[in-house]
């Protein structure tokens, strides 16, 4: 999930959440982000605090987010931890053969509370195995850029999601498949034209799975590239 990389620039807040092992937040925080990881497992929460524990640009918080907040049940795959969630639903799509043989209750928060915290981000990142508009529910306001994971079976869901997002202003959209690094699309396009793509897309294709994206304006490849040649990576 590096397509947004080239919009992160130094000194940027990115939220992610469901960092998971912190993949993307190593890849957001090598960018001079300052990253807020939010992780409801805990043994993945401490391995980010681990993992994290040399740089001060990155903050964990065990917790899940929601649409509102308190306590909430969830469910843990030991076979595959990086699909334990908060949604029953999940049960019943692609991982269904997979036991989730364990509960806990977290603690959750929504997304406005975080803003009202660590401030408003560039982007935020989400992806939390079917509880995407959960999530998105507590989001009053836009942000840059945001993207949500989205599966096939589930496009109820993530039409959804995107139709709280236009409501709270953020009016374009593009779309990434599978483990991508750049944009499907090159010109980012309306909720109508995104959703009849995704529409078309898994007419064809059975069990398509990627990330869709929203920013409260448009912006082309070219000005993409631009941006990413503006300053080097740092690197370890």
């Amino acid at each position: 999930m590096k397509a947004l990389n080239p919009y992160i620039l130094p000194g940027d807040l990115v939220f992610d959440v469901g960092a998971n092992l912190g993949n993307c937040v190593q890849e957001y925080s090598l960018r001079g982000a300052k990253v807020v990881a939010f992780e409801p497992n805990k043994e993945l929460a401490d391995h980010l605090h681990q993992r994290f524990s040399h740089t001060n640009s990155v903050y964990v918080e065990n917790k899940a987010l929601s649409s509102s907040s308190g306590l909430i049940n969830f469910q843990i795959c030991s076979q595959a931890p990086a699909i334990s969630t908060c949604s029953t639903e999940w049960h019943t799509g692609r991982f269904k053969q997979y036991t989730w043989d364990k509960e806990v209750t977290v603690a959750c928060i929504t997304l406005d509370q975080c803003i009202d915290f660590f401030g408003l981000p560039k982007y935020i990142k989400i992806d939390v195995e079917g509880y995407e508009f959960q999530v998105l529910s507590g989001l009053s306001k836009p942000v840059d850029f945001l993207s949500f994971e989205f599966t096939s079976e589930f496009m109820h869901n993530s039409v959804a999601c995107v139709n709280h997002l236009e409501h709270i202003g953020m009016t374009h959209f593009n779309l990434g498949l599978k483990e991508h690094e750049t944009l499907f699309i090159p010109k980012w396009l309306s909720s109508r034209a995104l959703k009849a793509m995704i529409a078309d897309l898994t007419s064809q294709h059975i069990n398509l799975w990627g990330d869709i994206y929203a920013s409260k304006t448009s912006i082309t490849c070219s000005k993409l590239e631009k941006m990413q040649s503006t300053y080097q990576i740092k690197t370890v």
